[in-house]
């Protein structure tokens, strides 16, 4: 149990991360690089729901 928290942090860690990146991507225009930091951060988004589905069942 302890390991799947611990795993939960990192993600959720990472997400903040790229929201960061987005944000700063965003007020730089470089719209590519605010693409890519959002489809990253999704995607761990859409992990992370996965694994909390797959532990309630």
């Amino acid at each position: 149990m302890k390991e799947s928290i611990h795993i939960f942090e990192e993600i959720d860690k990472r997400i903040h991360e790229l929201k960061i990146m987005e944000e700063e991507y965003r007020t730089k225009n470089n719209i590519s690089g605010r693409l890519n930091a959002k489809t990253r951060r999704e995607e761990l988004q859409r992990l992370k729901n996965i694994v909390l589905e797959k532990q309630e069942i």
